[in-house]
């Protein structure tokens, strides 16, 4: 496993639990989470996209997730029957 994949793997192990967790044990609701993920998305667009490019990096990254839940859609899918 490279360095780099190892360190997504870490940090998603700790980032993704204290977004999910934090909001909700202050009180708040799913609503607030995703405030909170917003809030981490534009921190990190802004600091990783030139002011000029983030409409691009916002575009890509939106691309992406949508991939990612989407597979994760289709893993999950039950299927009636047998091919």
């Amino acid at each position: 496993m490279s360095k780099v994949l190892e360190t997504h793997d870490e940090l998603v192990n700790v980032v993704v639990p204290a977004i999910l967790t934090g909001p909700i044990e202050a009180g708040g609701d799913v609503a607030d989470v995703m405030t909170v993920l917003a809030s981490v998305v534009v921190g990190v667009v802004s600091v990783c996209a030139d002011f000029d490019s983030n409409e691009k990096a916002l575009d890509i990254l939106i691309e992406d997730v949508r991939n990612r839940l989407s597979g994760q859609a289709l893993r999950n899918a039950k299927t009636l029957g047998s091919a």
